[in-house]
């Protein structure tokens, strides 16, 4: 029973471990929604919030916006480089 147990936690780690190898996992993974407020003015925070925090899409946040995905996607790349500069994340280029 120990052994399968042991067994399971292993292959919980594994596929964790997988996952992180595998994934999109970023330093930008553990912001909180106040450390993008000290970064970002008010209108980057609208773009970047609900494309991140609420898993929209760049189409969604247009319509919802009256924009064009454009002009999302250009305010959403301004403000990725401004968390990168603010966190020091030349190490995490994938982002943008």
């Amino acid at each position: 029973r120990d052994r399968s147990v042991s067994r399971g936690l292993g292959d919980v780690y594994k596929r964790q471990e997988y996952e992180q190898r595998t994934s999109t996992y970023d330093q930008y993974d553990q912001l909180s929604v106040q450390d993008l407020h000290k970064v970002l003015d008010d209108y980057e925070f609208e773009i970047i919030y609900p494309l991140y925090f609420k898993q929209q899409s760049v189409a969604e946040v247009a319509k919802q916006k009256q924009k064009t995905r454009q002009a999302i996607n250009q305010t959403k790349i301004k403000a990725l480089k401004k968390l990168k500069v603010a966190w020091g994340g030349e190490r995490n280029k994938a982002v943008l």
